[in-house]
């Protein structure tokens, strides 16, 4: 069964237990294990995006202290991929909202249809988007986006799951498990012992190293430095190839 972490931000318990329940639902309706997280504050959720990883998250944007937009701008800062969907009594603030790239919007007041519409749009986005893959961080269980994650590597008896935005999630896991959790993917490679690097975020590799789109630096193996560039080069390659196929059949 699919399983995704959904986060519901709103400071009206009223509307926050409603639309947990109307998310409940499409989860029993569509078979989709839907993990609901609930937040009576942007303080509260942001404080939590340290430790937790969200597919779709919920935000009222009328909320005390902190608006659901400004919860959403450190939101985006710390996970680029999550889907943001805005639940508001008016559409003057939706030039603001969307400027954060949200996903949707809902007007209040809430009914379980519009939740049911965009959760439905929402899943058939992340199901396009890339599979999940469970890990048993130190601080909790985790789903990540395999799409999301840029390297993993070996740091003392521990695994670092380095993801978009920066995050990182330590799991006490061998490379060879992760490889073998990954090995269905084509686009990550093994650069070093101990180092796995998902080839859609290399900028640049050569023999003095591997440099990731957000600037990290990775070593590459010293024997078999060839072979890995060469595998690279091959990959993008076959990645042009393909958006250059798909492109001239849409035209």
């Amino acid at each position: 069964m699919e399983k995704f972490r959904v986060a519901v931000v709103e400071n009206e318990d009223p509307i926050r237990q409603q639309m947990v329940q109307a998310l409940t639902d499409v989860s029993h309706r569509t078979k989709v294990l839907l993990e609901v997280d609930e937040y009576s504050s942007g303080e509260a959720f942001t404080a939590a995006l340290k430790d937790n990883l969200y597919a779709i998250a919920f935000l009222d944007i009328y909320m005390d202290e902190m608006t659901g937009i400004e919860a959403a701008a450190i939101l985006r800062k710390e996970d680029p991929q999550c889907l943001v969907v805005f639940c508001t009594t008016s559409e003057t603030d939706m030039l603001s909202a969307f400027q954060l790239h949200a996903f949707d919007y809902i007007l209040k007041p809430i009914t379980d249809e519009a939740v049911e519409r965009v959760m439905g749009d929402a899943l058939k986005i992340l199901n396009a988007a890339g599979n999940y893959i469970e890990i048993k961080a130190v601080d909790g269980d985790q789903s990540l986006m395999v799409n999301s994650i840029m390297c993993v590597t070996v740091s003392g008896h521990y695994l670092l799951f380095r993801v978009l935005g920066g995050r990182e999630y330590k799991t006490r896991m061998k490379i060879s498990e992760a490889m073998n959790l990954l090995s269905d993917y084509r686009n990550f490679l093994e650069i070093n012992r101990g180092i796995l690097v998902n080839m859609d975020y290399i900028d640049d590799m050569s023999a003095k190293g591997c440099r990731l789109k957000d600037g990290t630096d990775l070593p590459v193996r010293t024997k078999g430095t060839q072979q890995v560039i060469q595998s690279w080069n091959d990959y993008c390659f076959k990645r042009l190839r393909e958006e250059s196929h798909r492109r001239s059949f849409n035209h």
